[in-house]
């Protein structure tokens, strides 16, 4: 058979060889052929969100059992479930419509309850219930020890007066229900005001309602990640069998009772006050799959990312070019961050600071941490970074509540601390992020309309840094201070690949915390951002909190 017979008589020298090898696509097969190359791209940034914020599968919880076959499944199962009840940031959420239903408007955060003289009264400066008189704010004396403010009470007080909750009013102003958390520090506290204050303690107890959180403390709970799950599982389920030898007609949930709660609950008790029991653990069954949900972030769906991650990149972009970058840019610069890989962060910058401190020559015992802004999120950075670390609570000293009361002027709140510290001491101011530098060097501390002399040290440090906010940070810091700037994450951000009149100007950052999305991010993918947040309909741009 010849060639051309076989070719259906087509001559072998008339055939178009470039039509065979490159095609022409119809324009419906070209944007088929993008469409699909971009969600490859959305479902890679897709799984590297997944992995930065430690998201758990059922499967995995399964393999966890197993190491643990010496003991009952169901027995498993239950230690599992009562350790995780607080663990997902969806539970913040959880709280506070518990809050709501119980009708709580404020969560007492301590700041501005003194005593002075004889007289005692609760002030919250950011209520809006009538002002008090000037004369209130000349205190003698603060009842508040340094380091008793690092409690639950600061940190959601945090949460639910920014995009959780509704900004609370002064009970004692007002007559609004307000509540006290009891934590173990905030239980120290009022015990010691009991035996040291009892005009405050009784109206402390007249105008709140107690809370105690079931399961909180001792678990893995959202602020407590830094721990091993493994080795707390180990922990529990060899304490139970042993509570179960002395008490073998107790249940297994009674145990767990004790284990978790009971101490917390007599010191309570010894106190005088009855609580009222916050259990949001308590209609979640025991099954891998809850406990894996117990264990992730707050967390959308692929799809439900990949939908909206076009529908923002369509918004944004003029042409295909434009996404293309774009695409890469999201690639390259989006960062989640998951209260685990917070406080495993955390844990990592108290070994850089320590590190930076021992190279200066200095004392790592006089490390002192500042509490700039309580009632912002310094309050839970401090918190998370002293249980993570198990940092003595006076190693935290506080920007405003100094021997000034609420300090007129950052001199003044300078001039304290310069008188408390020890000499040699290295002062580390925490936050999670610096992006552009601007919070912490104008509107939160203004360090250069104060920093004169070098009575101690100065450490910025945070989980997450830029390279635009470290070179600004280093522009203030002046060459004869001894300070400087440390991050246990950095990235050296440029801005975001896209402009567009239809929008406000893009700001140059794409990252999430459990709780915020900084000020500085991108406003472009807003909807987006909404995805990672229980409360979905906090993130608006022109408040965004830090």
């Amino acid at each position: 058979m010849k060639i051309q017979s076989f070719l259906n008589s087509t001559p072998v020298q008339t055939l178009n060889i470039s039509r065979i090898t490159k095609p022409i696509l119809k324009p419906n097969v070209i944007d088929s052929f993008q469409k699909s190359t971009e969600i490859i791209k959305l479902e890679q940034i897709y799984h590297k969100l997944s992995e930065m914020t430690s998201q758990v599968s059922p499967e995995k919880i399964e393999k966890i059992i197993n190491k643990f076959n010496q003991y009952p499944k169901e027995q498993v199962l239950l230690v599992m479930k009562r350790l995780t009840g607080f663990s997902n940031s969806s539970k913040i959420m959880d709280f506070k419509n518990w809050l709501d239903s119980h009708k709580i408007e404020y969560i007492e955060n301590f700041r501005n309850v003194y005593g002075k003289k004889k007289k005692t009264y609760c002030y919250e400066t950011r209520s809006k219930a009538p002002q008090k008189p000037a004369e209130h704010h000349e205190i003698q004396k603060e009842i508040i020890p340094q380091g008793k403010l690092l409690t639950l009470n600061q940190v959601f007080s945090y949460f639910y007066n920014n995009g959780f909750g509704t900004i609370g009013k002064c009970p004692l102003n007002g007559g609004y229900l307000s509540a006290i958390i009891l934590d173990s520090r905030t239980i120290d506290y009022l015990n010691e005001l009991k035996n040291t204050n009892t005009t405050l303690f009784k109206t402390l107890q007249t105008k709140n309602k107690f809370i105690y959180i079931k399961d909180f403390e001792g678990s893995y709970n959202i602020f407590e990640q830094h721990k091993d799950f493994e080795k707390l599982v180990e922990e529990k389920l060899s304490m139970l069998n042993r509570l179960k030898k002395s008490s073998p007609n107790r249940s297994d949930e009674e145990l767990m009772d004790t284990m978790l709660n009971g101490r917390n609950l007599k010191r309570i008790k010894d106190l005088g006050i009855t609580p009222v029991i916050a259990d949001l653990n308590a209609n979640n069954n025991p099954s891998p799959k809850n406990i894996a949900d117990n264990l992730s972030q707050t967390f959308p769906s692929k799809e439900e990312f990949i939908k909206t991650a076009q529908k923002c990149i369509k918004q944004g972009c003029t042409s295909e070019t434009e996404r293309k970058n774009l695409l890469e840019y999201m690639d390259k610069h989006f960062y989640a961050c998951s209260f685990k890989t917070m406080s495993e962060k955390l844990v990592k910058l108290k070994q850089l600071i320590e590190n930076d401190v021992r190279k200066s020559g200095k004392d790592v015992s006089k490390i002192y941490y500042n509490v700039t802004k309580p009632e912002k999120s310094f309050s839970l950075i401090n918190y998370m970074y002293q249980l993570a670390n198990d940092i003595p609570p006076n190693r935290f000293v506080y920007w405003e509540n100094s021997k000034y009361g609420n300090a007129t002027s950052a001199n003044n709140a300078y001039k304290t601390l310069s008188e408390q510290l020890p000499k040699g001491s290295t002062l580390v101011t925490l936050d999670d992020a610096f992006i552009s530098g601007e919070s912490i060097f104008h509107s939160q501390f203004n360090y250069k309309s104060w920093r004169d002399k070098d009575s101690f040290d100065m450490i910025f440090a945070s989980i997450y840094s830029s390279g635009k906010a470290k070179e600004r940070l280093n522009g203030y810091i002046e060459k004869t201070h001894n300070d400087r700037i440390i991050s246990a994450d950095y990235q050296d951000l440029k801005d975001v690949p896209v402009k567009s009149t239809t929008l406000e100007p893009y700001k140059n950052t794409l990252i999430l915390f459990p709780y915020n999305s900084p000020d500085n991010n991108s406003i472009l993918f807003q909807d987006l951002y909404r995805l990672f947040y229980p409360n979905r309909s906090f993130v608006q741009h022109s408040w965004i909190y830090q």
